[in-house]
């Protein structure tokens, strides 16, 4: 996993937080989680293994301001702020609004964006109902 590079202040024995230090990676894999409640970005490297996560909640939204687009926009704002890389993939989930706007900041931030997939779960005919009941 990789480690966030601490960065010394200019006082003597101080150091920033770890959580808001840059965590430098070359490639990745972004996934948006975006429901109608909330919109969840976690970044992962390659193997898989997760290196930061924001959603709104952590951004400081609550209750019905988490579903609004400008709630998803700060979210990918604040995991760009986290993470440093050149080139991600990019897989997203759900039907939040703010899906486009997410994937704008994305583009803004000067990633290169090598794909990007939809994994939203779609229904196939479902399970086999249930047998009649006699009565």
């Amino acid at each position: 996993m990789a480690k966030p590079i601490l960065l010394y202040s200019p006082r003597k024995g101080s150091r920033k937080n770890a959580r808001t230090a840059r965590i430098i990676i070359p490639r990745g894999i972004i996934y948006v989680q975006a429901n109608l409640n909330n919109t969840t970005l976690t970044v992962t490297n390659v193997q898989g293994g997760v290196v930061c996560w924001a959603s709104a909640g952590t951004c400081g939204f609550e209750g019905r301001q988490k579903k609004t687009p400008f709630a998803a926009e700060s979210v990918a704002r604040k995991v760009i702020g986290l993470v440093s890389m050149k080139e991600a993939e990019v897989r997203i989930k759900g039907s939040n609004r703010g899906r486009n706007l997410i994937l704008r900041a994305l583009r803004k931030s000067g990633l290169f964006i090598r794909t990007i997939k939809n994994v939203t779960p779609h229904a196939h005919n479902g399970c086999r109902p249930a047998r009649k009941k006699h009565g």
